[in-house]
């Protein structure tokens, strides 16, 4: 569910939120395995998706801050098998 941010400060607070997911990918995927019990290999599928749902959710501000590259690359590393 998608609520609408009609002050600064919620969107200020939904960009943080939607930004701490991607420097907390190491604890994403510790919950992924551990507290959703999923394999290494769904729990990266499942942290990928979490990572792509929370870039859609930032503003464009927040997208201009962020750096693109990097996330890209990070996401891509999250399909790769080992």
């Amino acid at each position: 569910m998608r609520l609408e941010r009609k002050t600064p400060e919620a969107l200020c607070l939904a960009d943080a939120d939607a930004m701490a997911h991607f420097v907390g990918v190491p604890s994403l995927l510790q919950y992924a395995t551990e507290g959703k019990e999923l394999t290494i290999s769904e729990s990266r599928l499942w942290v990928k998706a979490k990572l792509q749902r929370s870039w859609s959710k930032l503003s464009a501000d927040a997208k201009s801050l962020a750096r693109p590259i990097s996330i890209q690359r990070l996401l891509s590393l999250m399909t790769k098998k080992r």
